[in-house]
């Protein structure tokens, strides 16, 4: 069986002003195999969509993927965790009324359920998300 290893980037550099130097800085992605990017997502609604439209963005620029994965729970998942938690139908509504950017990739949207260990739906971006 064939690894999905997580992709750690380094980015000790010098941001804002010339003196400040930041050390120990980095972005990760969950998991990435050959040039598909996969992100989890369980937390609030502001890490689905820097996961998205940044962090992924930053990987397919840099040359590490060509498309990605967002794995997000569906309404009634969410509403068996702690308070604030983004779902897959919010999340879908919003992308596609954002609109396609050039910067876009293809990020396939997952929302999973709970009480089943499949997929329940998924959408398909940038921003023709269907329900299946």
């Amino acid at each position: 069986m064939t690894k999905w290893p997580c992709l750690k980037l380094n980015l000790d550099q010098r941001l804002l002003h010339k003196w400040c130097f930041v050390k120990g800085a980095f972005r990760e992605m969950d998991f990435v195999k050959e040039t598909l990017g996969v992100e989890v997502q369980f937390g609030k609604y502001a890490f689905m969509v820097y996961n998205v439209c940044a962090k992924m963005t930053i990987f397919n620029k840099m040359g590490f993927i060509e498309a990605g994965v967002e794995i997000v729970p569906v309404k009634c998942f969410a509403d068996e965790m702690s308070t604030g938690v983004s779902y897959f139908e919010q999340f879908v509504w919003d992308l596609e009324r954002r609109g396609v950017s050039d910067i876009d990739i293809p990020v396939l949207i997952l929302g999973i359920d709970a009480s089943s260990h499949k997929a329940l739906h998924e959408s398909s971006q940038p921003y023709l998300p269907q329900l299946l």
